[in-house]
C-alpha cells in the first residue's frame, strides 16, 4: 500500500478554498465498511457492494460483475474514470476499468444515500475482478484520486 500512497503524494490535486477541510490521500478497506453504504478515500466515495462476507447479499463475487459507484469530488467537462487494481495475495493479477458513463441520482420520493445527495453525478460501475481475495485498487477521474481495499468472495 506505500507505494500507493506515494503515487497520491505526486498526483496533481484540485485547487481547495480555505473553508474546504483538507483531505487524507490514503488507502482504506472499504470492506470494513460493511453495514455502511460507502467509503470514502481522498476525492473519492464509493459505494455499493462492499460487504466481505459472502452472506452479506452485497459482496463482490470472484468473476462475476458486481455494482460499485464511484464518486469523485471534482467534474470536469471531459469526466472520466479510471480504475487500476492488484490483487494483494497475488500481485500478477491485476485489473483495469475505464468509463465515461455519468449517472445522476434518481430525483423522487425515494430514500438516496447522504453521500450521493451531496453530488450531482457519479460513475456507476458493473465492475468484475477474477479472483477471490483483497484487492487495492486505484480510482482516479482528473484530479480526484481514491485507493480502496476491496473483498473479493
Amino acid at each position: 500500500m506505500a507505494w500507493a500512497e506515494a503515487e497520491a503524494a505526486t498526483y496533481p490535486r484540485a485547487p481547495r478554498s480555505a473553508v474546504q477541510r483538507p483531505l487524507e490521500r490514503r488507502c482504506v478497506d472499504a470492506y470494513d465498511a460493511e453495514g455502511m453504504f460507502s467509503v470514502r478515500s481522498g476525492e473519492f466515495t464509493i459505494g455499493g457492494d462492499l460487504g466481505g462476507s459472502p452472506y452479506a447479499g452485497q459482496a463482490l463475487r470472484a468473476g462475476r460483475k458486481g455494482k460499485i459507484w464511484w464518486q469523485p469530488d471534482h467534474g470536469a467537462p471531459e469526466m472520466a474514470l479510471i480504475v487500476r487494481g492488484r490483487s494483494l495475495s497475488s500481485p500478477q493479477d491485476t485489473i483495469r476499468f475505464n468509463s465515461t458513463n455519468v449517472a445522476r441520482p434518481a430525483r423522487g420520493n425515494g430514500v438516496r444515500p447522504v453521500a450521493l445527495e451531496q453530488r450531482d453525478y457519479f460513475f456507476p460501475s458493473g465492475i468484475a475482478i477474477p479472483r477471490a481475495g483483497r484487492w487495492l485498487v486505484i480510482a482516479t477521474s482528473g484530479t480526484n484520486w481514491g485507493c480502496f481495499i476491496i473483498r473479493v468472495v
